[in-house]
């Protein structure tokens, strides 16, 4: 326990995927929908993660398919991505509010975050899962919120949109980066 503290402040600002290779970003409308893209990316990973390794390691590799790794992942994270989505678009409509727009996003985004999971014992995917999925649900709602306040702000033209969006995340990435020293 007393690692978990360290661990979680280092995928939440350090050692974030997101911020380290700008993956599965796509401008949402809203906060709110920023928090179920996030939630339903959390859950899912959560759900995926643990099955995805008992397969990998109770089936693909005494069978010597270590190769089709990436097409179990994948099957694997479809559907725990639709039941996540289901679950939390019945808890809280407010999150989801158009319908079939987000399932390809939250599968693209669970099987990215479930393939950059260090192989390690199943104890530890099954903590370290979630802590992903928060931190990249963090940083979702992050980028929204400044996207948000850029879209108000007076920009000239040529920075206006994904260039601004792109300096934003650099600039995160920066700030994030020059806590690593803290850990």
């Amino acid at each position: 326990m007393t690692q978990f503290s360290p661990l979680l402040t280092g995928v939440l600002l350090l050692n974030n995927f997101v911020i380290a290779q700008y993956i599965g970003l796509r401008p949402v409308r809203s906060v709110a929908e920023a928090i179920g893209l996030g939630a339903a990316t959390a859950l899912a990973l959560s759900v995926a993660a643990p099955l995805d390794w008992l397969l990998k390691h109770f089936v693909l590799q005494p069978a010597g398919l270590g190769e089709l790794q990436l097409l179990s992942a994948a099957l694997i994270a479809a559907p725990v991505a639709q039941i996540a989505e289901m679950l939390l678009r019945q808890r809280r409509p407010r999150f989801f509010p158009d319908h079939g727009h987000h399932l390809p996003l939250i599968i693209t985004n669970t099987l990215l975050l479930l393939l950059t999971l260090p192989d390690a014992t199943l104890p530890s995917i099954c903590i370290r899962a979630p802590i992903y999925g928060v931190g990249f649900a963090f940083l979702l709602v992050i980028f929204q919120a400044l996207r948000e306040r850029n879209a108000g702000a007076d920009t000239p033209k040529c920075l206006r949109g994904a260039a601004l969006d792109m300096i934003s995340a650099g600039l995160l990435t920066l700030a994030c980066s020059g806590l690593a020293g803290l850990l």
